[in-house]
């Protein structure tokens, strides 16, 4: 079956799955005016998973009943589609969904597919949503017979909206947050999403293989030449053992930091708004020739010759990192991955410096917007959503459930500070803190 065949196939299952009554071609009746009688039914991407029972999920879900509790109004489901593709479901199931009729009102968003989800319209502009919410004015969250809102807010409440919206927000992450529509149907920027993770690239080591290989477990390579030296020295074939791992589907950005790190760029957009590759540098050739001494480069060890240090592994990384088959990855630092990790096994440190004395390391995020083409109702429940779950209670709530359940250390200190677990600080371990 060709692909075209597959994702017709696959809408098609969708709008089975999904439709009451295929043949009912009957228009949808005007959306009415939000009512505390009237249940307001919300599809939302990243719900916490109920069979997870790690303490984010648990944290997570503590949240999301702290929301349910205070707007029974609301009724939460989980976005989920049909498994069509392993390798691009994680993508292409929002769009199918859009596509069949049954789109997600609360969708995920991370850097690489905003632009695409605003090109495309997908998303609401959040400060009018959010101003809705806020506003004394009822009428600007009520709409008349045919669907339309009755009055908008103010330019001053827009304004007060997103500066509320911008305290959340970490300042490297706004400039993707808030901007143009570049397919121009929209005038002006705009805040397309909120940020509900902040994600950084750091780097991981196991201490124990550290120890064996007679490095010291609390000192990470500090420049690239120490990361090729512990590398090898992780190195161990006969032991299906390796300094690094990299994930190969995503090589290029499994290696990124290097190019960063060194002064280069991937792509630049130029004056008239245009994106270009701009990689053809000495600082990128550089860069290149390191990642090829970590992958390939031969060195001698007992007068034997051993070719690179890099596992390129075609799966998921922490299936070899369980098994103690590498000795460093580049990785997100996030909750979950903090929330499930021995600090006495696992360290964490910056990416190491480049030759010029400067590192550089990818800052991402995980976000929420809501569907531009959902209801009235629809749309002020989600950013109602969405403003909680990025609130300062939210956030209680969460360093709350992790201190009562004995994850106190991996919390973020500010968090601790914020809340008031002062006592907690000690036991963060240094490098986590930094």
């Amino acid at each position: 079956m060709t692909t075209v065949c597959k994702t017709v196939f696959a809408t098609l299952l969708v709008v089975a799955l999904t439709s009451p009554l295929l043949g009912d071609a009957t228009p949808a009746a005007p959306a009415a005016a939000p009512d505390a009688s009237q249940t307001i039914h919300l599809r939302a991407e990243r719900l916490p998973d109920q069979a997870r029972h790690d303490i984010g999920a648990v944290a997570s879900r503590a949240v999301l009943r702290a929301f349910v509790e205070a707007h029974p109004g609301v009724d939460l489901e989980p976005f989920v589609m049909p498994q069509v593709s392993t390798s691009t479901s994680f993508d292409s199931g929002p769009l199918m969904a859009i596509a069949g009729g049954v789109p997600p009102n609360v969708m995920f968003v991370n850097f690489r597919r905003s632009s695409t989800y605003i090109a495309q319209g997908f998303l609401e502009p959040m400060e009018v949503l959010i101003a809705r919410v806020q506003s004394a004015n009822p009428r600007v969250r009520e709409t008349g017979a045919a669907g339309k809102w009755l009055a908008d807010p103010s330019q001053a409440e827009i304004e007060k909206s997103i500066d509320a919206i911008k305290s959340r927000i970490p300042p490297p992450m706004w400039p993707v947050i808030y901007r143009e529509d570049e397919t121009g149907v929209i005038a002006g920027r705009h805040v397309w999403c909120i940020n509900t993770t902040n994600l950084i690239v750091a780097l991981l080591y196991r201490k124990d293989l550290f120890y064996d290989a007679g490095l010291d477990p609390e000192r990470p390579p500090r420049d690239w030449n120490e990361f090729l030296e512990y590398a090898r020295r992780l190195t161990i074939p006969e032991r299906n053992q390796y300094g690094l791992g990299l994930y190969g589907p995503t090589m290029s950005w499994a290696t990124s930091t290097f190019f960063t790190s060194n002064g280069a760029r991937i792509v630049e957009k130029d004056s008239q708004g245009k994106w270009s590759a701009v990689y053809g540098s000495d600082d990128a050739a550089d860069a290149l020739h390191f990642i090829w001494r970590l992958c390939r480069e031969p060195f001698k060890r007992d007068g034997r010759t051993i070719r690179g240090t890099t596992l390129i592994y075609p799966d998921r990384l922490d299936i070899p990192w369980n098994r103690g088959q590498l000795g460093m990855q580049l990785n997100y630092l996030n909750e979950e991955l903090l929330s499930n990790i021995n600090p006495q096994l696992i360290g964490i440190a910056p990416v190491p410096l480049s030759p010029k004395g400067t590192r550089s390391s990818e800052i991402n995020g995980e976000m929420l917007g809501v569907f531009s083409g959902s209801t009235p109702a629809q749309k002020l429940a989600a950013a109602k959503y969405i403003w909680f779950v990025t609130s300062d209670e939210a956030l209680r709530i969460r360093t709350k459930t992790y201190v009562d359940g004995g994850y106190g250390i991996v919390t973020s200190p500010e968090l601790l500070r914020r809340f008031g677990y002062d006592r907690l600080l000690a036991q963060v371990p240094k490098e986590w803190s930094d």
